[in-house]
C-alpha cells in the first residue's frame, strides 16, 4: 500500500471497525472496498465545513504563510488543523 487514495485510506479506517480490511470475501474482493460508498459519502460530507473547522484551517494557513514553509506544507498544515477542529467537536 504505497500511497493509497482517501477513499481507500478512509474505507480501511470505517471497515477496520468491525473486520479485518485486508481479509477478502469468497470471490477475492478486498473488506475495505465494501466500505468504499461510505467513505465516499464522508468524504463529500467533508466539503461543506462549518465555521469552527474553517476558523482553525484559517488560522493554521496564516502561520503556515508567515512561516513561508512552502505550499505543500502550508495546505498540509490548514489541512491537518481542519480535520483535527473537526474531531475535537462534541456531539450535539
Amino acid at each position: 500500500m504505497s500511497n493509497p487514495t482517501m477513499i481507500e485510506t478512509v474505507a480501511r479506517a470505517i471497515c477496520s471497525g468491525t473486520i479485518d480490511p485486508d481479509g477478502t470475501t469468497q470471490d477475492g474482493t478486498p473488506y475495505w472496498r465494501l466500505y468504499e460508498g461510505e467513505a465516499r459519502a464522508a468524504l463529500i460530507a467533508m466539503r461543506k465545513p462549518n465555521d469552527a473547522v474553517v476558523e482553525a484551517g484559517g488560522a493554521s494557513l496564516e502561520k503556515a504563510v508567515e512561516a513561508n514553509l512552502g505550499a505543500e506544507i502550508e495546505a498540509c498544515m490548514a489541512f491537518h488543523a481542519m480535520i483535527d477542529a473537526a474531531l475535537a467537536e462534541e456531539p450535539r
